[in-house]
């Protein structure tokens, strides 16, 4: 979902302010004045109008510097994956209507035993997986999916479904 967030990285002894640009319940788009490595842990305290700071801890996914000929400043846009997060975060998720409340009437239900396995439901066949290479409609870019699949008609479909009508598939080949 796309906002408007502010907060603070914690990294080491340094805080570096960040702009929030998209949540989701599994990572965040961060909008960051400095470089921050990519596969590093980093604790990020998100400042919720109206409510308690959410803390959340963090991996950055990628970064890359923002294209914009009108700033003067360097601006990078950093992907995060969510590893750890608060009950602020759930209530920010819930508010944001990205996932279900839940209900605090209803009690949680006991774990059922753990069954013993039974060897006829036990599925031993690894997924097979596919490369998939498509090219732009109209552009010289390209991409190569990786999809895991039961056969490559289906492969086909996920990647169809996955990339659109902007898209041809020009090889498909299990790995």
């Amino acid at each position: 979902m796309s906002c408007r967030l502010n907060g603070r990285i914690q990294r080491g002894r340094e805080r570096v302010r960040v702009r929030i640009l998209d949540i989701s319940e599994g990572g965040l788009c961060l909008l960051v004045p400095v470089w921050l490595d990519p596969k590093q842990p980093a604790a990020l305290a998100i400042d919720v109008p109206g409510r308690a700071t959410a803390q959340v801890q963090i991996e950055i996914w990628h970064i890359r510097r923002e294209k914009s000929k009108s700033s003067t400043n360097k601006v990078w846009i950093a992907g995060a994956v969510l590893r750890d997060s608060d009950r602020a975060y759930a209530q920010l998720l819930e508010a944001a209507g990205l996932v279900e409340k839940a209900s605090s009437a209803a009690a949680p239900s006991p774990t059922p035993a753990p069954a013993e396995p039974q060897v006829e439901t036990i599925d031993s066949v690894e997924p097979r997986v596919f490369r998939l290479h498509c090219k732009a409609k109209g552009s010289p870019r390209s991409r190569v999916l990786t999809l895991a699949a039961d056969s490559e008609e289906e492969a086909r479909k996920l990647a169809e479904a996955d990339l659109g009508r902007d898209w041809d598939l020009l090889e498909v080949r299990e790995t």
